[in-house]
């Protein structure tokens, strides 16, 4: 996982116009003073998953909040940066860094295929995806397990991406956040929910959806 931007931080341009916010190559790199002077015409405006618990999620207080949130916050502070962060359903956020509206995306999973659209900071965090079944149903153990099925995604996720590659799913499912595929999955509808482990299995123990667990080895996207 890692935080990208866009060129309207003044910075050289590259890769259709979009460049990196290497954020914690930067406080190697500059001080604060010249941070500071790159940054003050222009207050970097920042988005991310307003339901991606506990990376990033909007808290009880109606602010961002999540792990994510605390790195980008805490750099931008130590740099003297200027930045309007603010969190949205995850497909919107994407799909707005790569239209050029906004300069940052935190905690967007590396995979060559982005890295061709935007340029990618140095990874902050190393996350584990699973495919999430309900108990009663047989066990998924691979890839090659999802041919045929159906298959419920987060729209705009690394692992939609992946799937839709594979062309093995007879149908897929997206929705807005990985809590709303697993809740899906819980009421009985299709067969399986592909999303990060740790996450699913938190989102599993607030929600009590008792009949899903994580099945499989890891999937690496």
């Amino acid at each position: 996982m890692e935080m990208i931007s866009n060129s309207r931080t003044g910075l050289p341009d590259r890769k259709r116009n979009i460049i990196v916010l290497a954020v914690l190559m930067m406080l190697f790199l500059y001080s604060v003073p010249q941070a500071r002077e790159k940054t003050e015409s222009h207050r970097l405006q920042v988005r991310g998953d307003n339901n991606y618990p506990p990376y990033e999620f909007i808290n009880q207080q109606g602010v961002p909040d999540g792990y994510n949130v605390d790195i980008f916050n805490a750099v931008a502070n130590v740099m003297g940066i200027q930045a309007d962060l603010s969190l949205g359903p995850w497909n919107k956020v994407r799909s707005e860094l790569e239209e050029g509206k906004i300069d940052v995306l935190i905690g967007m999973y590396y995979s060559e295929e982005r890295d061709r659209m935007v340029d990618f900071s140095i990874p902050h965090l190393i996350i584990h995806h699973s495919i999430f079944i309900r108990r009663s149903d047989p066990k998924i153990d691979s890839i090659e397990g999802l041919t045929g099925k159906e298959v419920i995604v987060q729209k705009g996720d690394i692992l939609h991406d992946f799937i839709q590659n594979k062309k093995i799913a007879r149908k897929i499912i997206t929705v807005e956040s990985q809590p709303d595929g697993l809740r899906l999955l819980s009421s009985g509808r299709h067969d399986c929910f592909l999303g990060v482990k740790l996450q699913g299995l938190a989102t599993i123990r607030t929600y009590h959806l008792d009949n899903i667990i994580a099945g499989g080895p890891p999937v690496y996207p």
